[in-house]
């Protein structure tokens, strides 16, 4: 059932496809829950190809957040999943929980440049500021040396250099807020100019 719904997604068909998750995944949990079937990593890949289409094509978040976090709890936990459950929890405001996965997810991939951005930005709304700080100046290194190796950047060009200059003017921006915050919570001035010169980068 896996196997043939991804056939269909790789034709578009995603209707059929969602039958097939659906038909394979109700014939595992009667199994499960009339013999004991046990689950292994397969059931979970079922499960995440299933969120899959509620998180990329239908947009049905709470759907997808729940088969997401079946995959994980059948062995399917990989640090892809993790960020797209910490950017549904983020997206309803549960940033406790989006914190978790993001920090979760980062410990398997720590240079994910989008991971750093979006652990820095859930730390600026808990008002873990200094941690946010690194999370941000890390990506700023980053960036800097992908940036470094690239030469002449042509954004409207080249997709990837767009991505990069976008990616760069978001982090600089919200190191500038947070070194702003940070500055007003501690009145440590000397983080105010360095606060305006990442405003000026980012613009």
């Amino acid at each position: 059932y896996r196997l043939l719904g991804e056939l269909c997604c790789d034709d578009l068909d995603y209707l059929k496809a969602e039958n097939y998750y659906v038909d394979g995944l109700t014939l595992f949990e009667n199994e499960r829950d009339n013999s004991g079937l046990e689950s292994d990593q397969k059931i979970g890949l079922l499960y995440a190809d299933l969120a899959n289409l509620d998180y990329f094509i239908s947009g049905n978040f709470d759907a997808a957040l729940s088969n997401y976090l079946n995959a994980i709890e059948n062995y399917n936990d990989t640090p892809s999943i993790r960020y797209r459950v910490g950017y549904i929890q983020y997206s309803n405001e549960n940033f406790s929980e989006a914190l978790g996965s993001f920090i979760k997810a980062v410990n398997e991939k720590p240079s994910d440049k989008y991971l750093l951005l979006a652990l820095g930005n859930t730390l600026t709304l808990r008002n873990s500021t200094s941690a946010a700080q690194g999370y941000y100046e890390k990506l700023i290194d980053l960036l800097d040396l992908e940036r470094n190796r690239s030469g002449t950047l042509k954004p409207q060009a080249n997709a990837m250099d767009g991505d990069l200059v976008e990616l760069y003017m978001k982090t600089a921006n919200n190191l500038g807020v947070v070194l702003s915050l940070r500055a007003n919570q501690t009145g440590n001035s000397n983080l105010l100019p360095k606060a305006m010169a990442n405003f000026e980068e980012s613009i």
